[in-house]
């Protein structure tokens, strides 16, 4: 089986944190998402994959790249300018001679795909979505199946609560024909969703949905990256935490440094050559990523930081989202939401709320913000 993975976004909602890097790179346990997915392909009988990319191509393809570390051929294609979902799958696979798995790039799954696939070969499918049952369809593509799991009405987030005909959810996840593509016009934006999907129902061609179980996560907003954490941390949610479980829910890559008198709390994730400094305190619900520096009476809990992070003596933070590589002043405090996009520097005795504070951006000593956004 070969697939085509979507990974050509701007991941704008993740703003700032994406800003520096496109979304399939975001970190989990200092692992892009990316890796995740693909782990996930390989152990499903994927060989050979397509990634599309647009935005910052290399660092995905400097990371990944020919895939051999995972276990499969990795190809790229690289969009000239955006050809949306469908646009981007016809570009990435113009001679595509054999059934498709696409997905995208940017999503955590629990959820098998070989069943998926027999399903499509079974029922002679052009293309069959792999939907999902969802307490609040509203944000998604959502479809209504017959007793043969024939689409019959395929809607894309619908506006307002009586529009929703059913709880059956788009996941981003397709088994396609080639012919399929062939309606795709090449060098155009086309999407699936609003264009491909709506034109396989007008013609009647057969476009199936499979009803898949186990978790799936749109890693679209902080609250959905914060709890992809919380989950993998519970045993659930399709991930597992690296590294090795030192003790009951606290887990630790290698060298890192603790010194005596601080407080892990679980659950908790060290990464590779993190150091803790006396009397900091790590956890619960946190993550801290490689080469961060937790100085003296600090206190990290409730929060992911990227790595590189530095934090002064008694600075704290609690319920933040930190990018990769910045510099927190000494007793400065970072409360609920507040999501700094990485390199940025902020002097001591900083009190910042519900602050999102783009890439390499400096605070002068005792700035107070709450509710802001400072981009430039």
């Amino acid at each position: 089986m070969n697939a085509v993975v979507m990974a050509g976004g701007l991941g704008t909602r993740l703003h700032p944190l994406t800003c520096l890097l496109p979304k399939p790179m975001l970190p989990l346990f200092d692992r892009p998402l990316i890796s995740y997915i693909l782990q996930k392909l390989q152990l499903s009988g994927v060989s050979r994959a397509v990634l599309t990319l647009h935005y910052c191509p290399e660092s995905i393809e400097q990371y990944l790249g020919d895939g051999a570390a995972l276990g499969l051929q990795l190809t790229y294609a690289v969009e000239p300018q955006p050809l949306g979902t469908a646009g981007s799958v016809r570009h990435a696979a113009p001679g595509a001679s054999e059934t498709l798995l696409v997905l995208s790039g940017d999503v955590l799954f629990g959820f098998e795909l070989i069943p998926a696939f027999e399903f499509h070969r079974q029922k002679g499918a052009l293309a069959t979505l792999l939907l999902l049952r969802h307490h609040d369809p509203r944000g998604f593509g959502i479809a209504a199946l017959d007793r043969e799991g024939r689409i019959t009405r395929y809607m894309e987030k619908p506006a307002v609560p009586h529009e929703i005909f059913s709880n059956l959810v788009n996941t981003g996840t397709y088994f396609l024909e080639p012919e399929v593509l062939e309606l795709v016009p090449p060098g155009t934006f086309f999407d699936f969703s609003r264009d491909l999907f709506p034109l396989l129902l007008a013609r009647k061609m057969p476009l199936y949905g499979y009803v898949v179980e186990g978790f799936w996560s749109d890693l679209g907003t902080f609250a959905a990256y914060r709890q992809a954490h919380n989950l993998a941390f519970a045993g659930e949610g399709g991930i597992t935490v690296p590294g090795e479980e030192v003790s009951p829910g606290i887990w630790m890559e290698q060298h890192v440094n603790i010194a005596g008198g601080v407080q892990l709390l679980p659950p908790l994730f060290l990464g590779a050559g993190a150091c803790l400094e006396e009397g900091a305190v790590a956890g619960p619900a946190a993550v801290i990523g490689a080469g961060s520096y937790l100085s003296r009476g600090s206190s990290v809990g409730r929060s992911i930081l990227g790595p590189g992070n530095r934090l002064g003596a008694g600075a704290v933070l609690e319920g933040a989202l930190l990018g990769a590589n910045n510099l927190i002043g000494a007793y400065s405090r970072l409360g609920e939401m507040v999501v700094l996009g990485g390199e940025c520097c902020l002097a001591e005795h900083c009190l910042l709320e519900e602050v999102k504070i783009w890439p390499r951006l400096t605070l002068p000593p005792h700035t107070r913000l709450s509710q802001t956004v400072i981009d430039s």
